[in-house]
C-alpha cells in the first residue's frame, strides 16, 4: 500500500510540481533502494517496448555520434578566422560559450584549454566577424573568462565604412539601437558618431583609431556588419549596423586572438566533451506523464551523491529528451521536448550547406497529434539564399548552462527570412518507451561551478 501511495505522489508531482510535496516525497523515497523498488512496476509495463526502443537507439548510436562529431568539427572550422585577417604571429585560441548570466545579456561566459593563459582586452572573433573583447579572466578556475560583446551599452570600437574613400568613413560602433519593427527580434549596433558620408551602405569593419593599445588593433579588418540607413519621423536619416551573427543567442563557440608564447602552438583547440561517458549519470524512469495543461515530463530516480543541477540535459543515447526542471537528493523532474516553455539553443545542419548554422534559441509550444513538437523561433539573422524553406537536422548548440553541444534534436523545415516563426520539429525518438536515461553532469569543473 505504501508503494502505491508513493507512486501516486510521483504521478501528482509530474503533473504539477509542488515544493513542499517534493520534499515530502524525497524523504518518503529514501534510501535509494526504495526508489528502485518503486520503479519496478513502471518498468514491467511495456518492458518489451522499452527493450526494443533501447536496441533501436543503440544500433544507430555510433552513426549518429559520428554525424554529431563531424558537425562540431565543421563548426570549429567555421569559426576559425581567415588567415589574411589574423596579424602575423598571433595565436588563435578556441573557446566554448558556457552560459549567459541573468542581467548580463551583453556578455558571455566561455572556457578554453585550461593550460592556456590569456589576458583581458584581446578580440573575440567568429569567422570573419568581430563580436567583442575578453573582459575578465577567472584566476581561480583556469581557462574560464567573460567576453564583453559589442552590444554592451558602454562598448566602443573604432570602425571604417568600406568604399568611403581615403580618410573618410571613420566610425565608432557599440551598443544597441532600437529594434526594427518590420523584422521582429532583429538587432542593430549603434553608430556613436554618424558622419555626413555619401556612402549609404556597405560593410563596416573594425579599424581601431582610438588608441586602444596593442591588443586593440588586432581586430582590424574583421567585420562588424552592414551599414543600414532608414528614414524615420521628420525625414531624419538613421544609420546603424546590422551584424551578420546572432549576438543575442547564436554564439556557441568563439576564437580569441592571443599573443605568441615561445615555441607553443599557433592554434589552441578545445574538444566538445558531449559524448564522454564521465560527463553523464544514468537514471531510471519512475513515471511518465502528460496533463490537460499540456505539460509533458518524466520523473526519474537519481543515485545518491549525483550532483544534478536544474537545467541539465537529459538524453536517450545521442537523442535529447529534455532538461531537468527540479532535482532533489533521490529524484528529479524532467521537462521533455513536448513541454511548453522549454528553451533550447540549436545548431542546424542545413540541407546542401557544409557549414553548420547557429540559429539561436527556440522555445517549445507543445506537442502535436503525433511525435512532432511545435516551437517558436526568433530568427535574428536569417539563413539567406533564394527559394523557400530549407530542410535541416537540428542539434543542441551552446550558451545555455547544462546543455552540451551536439545532441540530436530532430528534423525541421526552416524559413530563410529573419523574424519570428513557428516551426514543427520531428524528433527521431520521443522517448515514449525508454526506461533508462542519461543526465548531463559536465566535465568536472562545470558541476556546481
Amino acid at each position: 500500500m505504501g508503494a502505491l501511495v508513493a507512486l501516486s505522489a510521483l504521478v501528482a508531482l509530474s503533473l504539477r510540481p509542488v515544493q513542499a510535496l517534493e520534499v515530502a516525497v524525497e524523504h518518503l523515497l529514501a534510501p535509494a533502494r526504495l526508489v528502485a523498488e518503486l520503479a519496478a512496476p513502471v518498468r514491467w509495463i511495456g518492458w518489451d517496448d522499452a527493450v526494443e526502443a533501447a536496441g533501436t537507439v543503440e544500433r544507430g548510436k555510433e552513426a549518429l555520434m559520428a554525424e554529431a562529431r563531424q558537425l562540431l568539427e565543421d563548426e570549429r572550422l567555421a569559426v576559425r578566422p581567415p588567415a589574411h585577417l589574423v596579424p602575423a604571429g598571433l595565436r588563435i585560441v578556441h573557446a566554448e560559450v558556457i552560459e549567459r548570466r541573468a542581467g548580463e545579456e551583453d556578455s558571455i561566459i566561455v572556457r578554453w584549454a585550461d593550460s592556456t593563459r590569456l589576458e583581458p582586452g584581446i578580440p573575440a572573433i567568429v569567422g570573419e566577424h568581430y563580436v567583442g573583447r575578453l573582459a575578465e579572466v577567472d584566476l581561480e578556475r583556469g581557462g574560464w573568462g567573460r567576453i564583453e560583446l559589442v552590444t554592451g551599452r558602454e562598448f566602443r570600437v573604432g570602425a571604417q565604412l568600406s568604399g568611403s574613400g581615403p580618410g573618410a568613413g571613420a566610425l565608432v560602433v557599440g551598443g544597441l539601437l532600437r529594434q526594427d519593427n518590420d523584422v521582429p527580434g532583429s538587432l542593430f549596433l549603434a553608430i556613436q558618431n554618424p558622419g555626413p558620408w555619401e556612402v549609404r551602405e556597405g560593410p563596416v569593419r573594425v579599424k581601431e583609431w582610438m588608441g586602444e593599445g596593442r591588443a586593440g588593433d588586432w581586430g582590424d579588418g574583421f567585420l562588424l556588419g552592414d551599414l543600414v540607413e532608414e528614414t524615420i519621423d521628420g525625414g531624419i536619416k538613421l544609420r546603424r549596423v546590422r551584424p551578420g551573427k546572432d549576438l543575442a543567442h547564436g554564439l556557441y563557440r568563439v576564437v580569441l586572438l592571443a599573443p605568441p608564447v615561445g615555441v607553443g602552438p599557433t592554434e589552441v583547440d578545445l574538444d566538445a566533451p558531449t559524448y564522454e561517458p564521465e560527463c553523464w549519470r544514468g537514471a531510471s524512469v519512475l513515471t511518465r506523464t502528460t496533463s490537460a495543461r499540456g505539460r509533458a515530463g518524466l520523473r526519474i530516480a537519481l543515485s545518491p551523491g549525483d550532483a544534478i543541477e536544474a537545467g541539465s540535459a537529459v538524453a536517450f543515447g545521442p537523442h535529447l529528451l529534455g532538461r531537468i526542471e527540479t532535482a532533489g537528493s533521490f529524484t528529479a523532474r524532467v521537462r521533455t521536448l513536448g513541454d511548453p516553455g522549454l528553451v533550447l539553443p540549436l545548431l542546424a545542419r542545413i540541407e546542401g550547406q557544409s557549414e553548420p548554422l547557429a540559429i539561436g534559441r527556440v522555445t517549445t509550444i507543445g506537442r502535436g497529434a503525433g511525435a512532432e513538437v511545435q516551437v517558436r523561433w526568433e530568427a535574428r539573422v536569417g539563413i539567406g539564399g533564394v527559394g523557400g524553406d530549407v530542410r535541416a537536422t537540428l542539434f543542441t548548440g551552446g550558451g545555455v548552462r547544462g546543455v552540451p553541444r551536439g545532441l540530436l534534436v530532430g528534423e525541421a523545415s526552416l524559413p530563410r527570412t529573419a523574424g519570428v516563426h513557428e516551426l514543427w520539429i520531428t524528433p527521431e525518438t520521443d522517448g515514449a518507451h525508454c526506461q533508462w536515461v542519461d543526465v548531463w553532469v559536465g566535465p568536472g569543473t562545470e558541476v556546481g561551478g
